[in-house]
C-alpha cells in the first residue's frame, strides 16, 4: 500500500512497508513539491535513482488519491547546467503568472553546484507527468557572502486580488523571506534568526503555514525547520515555532519546540492547495547520523505516514502542534483483534489504540517481536512519560540503538501506535507528543501484543492492515 501501484517489485516482501512510501529503487530523503491538484496528492522527494547512496539529486514523483496507496510517475526534475536539484515546494499558479499557463503546477527548488545555491522554477500543465524548466532560471541568485541558501517553501498570502507569493528560505542558521507577484521576480522582505551561533546546525527545509485556533477564534502561524544537530534522540530532527506572519516576516510568540522526540522525523513538509483549510504534512523517516547505513536491497529511504496537524493551547506556554495519522489510513484497517491474540508482523502493519480514564494506575506497553528484532512502547501515566525502546532492533551503529522519551501529562492514557515492517510511530496525549523510529529487522512471524499493568487501560483497540499480503 505504501508502495507502487504499477506492479514493479522493490524490496523483498518481508521488508516492504505497507503504510509508508518508499521509492521504486535508489535513494530517497526529503519530501518535496507537495501539492494537491484535481483530487490527487502529489508527492515529490529527493532522489538518487542510480544508487542506494545520496548523490546527484533529482525529484522523484508519486501520486495518490488516498494518501496510502501511491503510484510512481516518471522522475519530475533532473540536474541541468544550473546544478543538481535540491529540496523545494510546488504550488498551483491559477493565473499563469509564471508563464507556464493558467492552472500550471509550478515547482520552486534549489539548484546546487559546489560553488552556488540558487533557486529555479519549472512548470507542468499535464498533472505533473512532464515538466518544463523556466528559460530564465535561476530566478533567485545567492547573495554575496551567503553560503547556505536553499529549500524554498512557497505559498500564497492574501486574497485573490491583493495577495502575493511568499517564499521562505533556509539561510545558514536562520530563515529569510521573499515576495513575488509572478514566481519569477523575488524581493527580500524579512528574516527570522532567533538562535545565532548554530546550536542545532544549519537550517534546512523550512515550512510556513497558518492553523486555525478553536478558542479564541483566529489563527496562528507555524514555522518549522530541519535542524541537522542535537535533536532529542541525537542527530537531525524537526523544530517549530508558533507566531505571526504579516506577509513579509515571521515573529515568534514561543520558544522553539521539537515536532517529534524520536530519531527519524526530518525535513517535514506540508501539502499546499488542500481544500477546506486542512493541513497535512509528511517527513523523511531517517536521521543523517546513520541514513546511509540503513540496510537496503533495491531502495533506501522511506517517509512517515501523512499526518494531519493542528494547534491546541498549552497553558502559559502558548500553542502546541498536534499530529495525528490521517483519517484515510483507517479505511485500510481490519476489525478489532483481541489484544491477547496479537497481530502477526507478517501481515505487514498494525495500529494499536489505547486509552483510559484520568487517574488510572499502572502502565501500558505495546510489545513488538520478530525473529531478528524486538521493540517496546511504554506509556507510564505516573511518571508522565511515553518511551520507544529499539535497543532490541538490529544494530547498525552510528547512534542507532536507544530508548527515546517524550513527556506527557501524568494520569490517564491516550496512545496510538502505528507499526509497519521497519518502523514505529507513536502518537501520545492525543498527538501532542510524538516518537518516530525506524526499527531494522521488524518482520517475520513475531506478534504485536498489548500488556497492561493495574488499571491503566480502560480500552484497547488492536488492528492490522486489511488486505495486506501475508506473504
Amino acid at each position: 500500500m505504501g508502495g507502487n501501484a504499477d506492479g514493479r517489485d522493490r524490496e523483498p516482501l518481508e521488508h516492504r512497508p505497507l503504510l509508508h512510501y518508499e521509492p521504486p529503487s535508489g535513494w530517497l530523503n526529503d519530501p518535496n513539491g507537495l501539492v494537491f491538484h484535481d483530487g490527487v496528492w502529489h508527492l515529490c522527494y529527493q532522489h538518487h535513482p542510480d544508487s542506494l547512496d545520496w548523490g546527484p539529486m533529482h525529484w522523484g514523483h508519486a501520486v495518490s488519491t488516498d494518501l496510502v496507496t501511491w503510484r510512481d510517475l516518471p522522475i519530475a526534475l533532473y540536474p541541468d547546467a544550473n546544478g543538481t536539484v535540491y529540496s523545494g515546494s510546488a504550488v498551483i499558479d491559477r493565473q499563469g503568472t509564471a508563464g507556464f499557463g493558467r492552472g500550471a503546477m509550478v515547482a520552486v527548488y534549489t539548484q546546487f553546484t559546489p560553488s552556488t545555491q540558487v533557486q529555479s522554477i519549472a512548470g507542468s500543465v499535464d498533472g505533473g507527468r512532464t515538466w518544463r524548466v523556466h528559460p530564465g532560471n535561476p530566478v533567485l541568485r545567492q547573495p554575496d557572502g551567503v553560503v547556505d541558501f536553499r529549500d524554498p517553501k512557497v505559498s500564497w498570502f492574501g486574497g485573490d486580488g491583493d495577495g502575493h507569493w511568499v517564499m521562505v528560505l533556509a539561510v545558514g542558521d536562520g530563515a529569510r523571506f521573499f515576495a513575488s507577484h509572478d514566481l519569477v521576480t523575488w524581493e527580500p522582505t524579512g528574516a527570522f534568526a532567533p538562535e545565532r551561533g548554530r546550536p542545532h546546525g544549519v537550517w534546512e527545509t523550512p515550512d510556513l503555514f497558518a492553523l486555525p485556533l478553536g478558542e479564541p477564534p483566529g489563527q496562528r502561524w507555524v514555522l518549522s525547520v530541519g535542524a541537522l544537530e542535537h535533536a532529542p534522540a541525537g542527530g537531525s530532527g524537526t523544530r517549530y515555532w508558533t507566531g505571526d506572519f504579516d506577509g513579509a516576516t515571521f515573529t515568534a510568540d514561543t520558544a522553539a519546540r521539537w515536532a517529534d522526540h524520536g530519531a527519524d522525523f526530518y525535513a517535514a513538509q506540508s501539502w499546499s492547495d488542500v481544500p477546506g483549510g486542512r493541513r497535512v504534512w509528511i517527513a523523511w523517516m531517517s536521521n543523517w547520523m546513520y541514513a546511509s547505513h540503513v540496510p537496503a536491497a533495491a531502495a533506501r529511504g522511506q517517509l512517515t505516514v501523512p499526518r494531519q496537524v493542528g494547534l491546541e493551547p498549552d497553558g502559559a506556554d502558548g500553542w502546541v502542534l498536534v499530529q495525528r495519522p490521517v483519517d484515510e489510513i483507517a479505511r485500510h484497517l481490519s476489525s478489532p483483534v483481541a489484544p491477547g491474540a496479537g497481530v502477526p508482523l507478517r501481515t505487514g502493519a498494525a495500529w494499536v489504540r489505547l486509552w483510559s480514564r484520568a487517574g488510572a494506575s499502572g502502565r501500558a506497553a505495546v510489545n513488538i517481536a520478530a525473529a531478528d528484532a524486538h521493540a517496546h512502547v511504554v506509556h507510564d501515566p505516573t511518571a508522565g512519560t511515553v518511551t520507544l525502546d529499539r535497543t532490541g532492533a538490529a544494530g547498525i551503529g552510528h547512534g542507532f540503538a536507544g530508548v527515546h522519551t517524550a513527556a506527557v501529562p501524568p494520569g490517564g492514557i491516550d496512545l496510538d501506535v502505528v507499526i509497519d515492517r521497519s518502523s514505529i510511530e507513536v502518537f501520545a496525549d492525543g498527538g501532542r507528543a510524538c516518537l518516530t523510529d525506524l526499527v531494522v529487522g521488524l518482520s517475520g512471524d513475531g506478534p504485536v501484543t498489548v500488556a497492561v499493568e493495574g488499571e491503566a487501560v480502560a480500552h484497547a483497540d488492536l488492528r492490522h492492515v486489511e488486505g495486506a499480503d501475508a506473504g
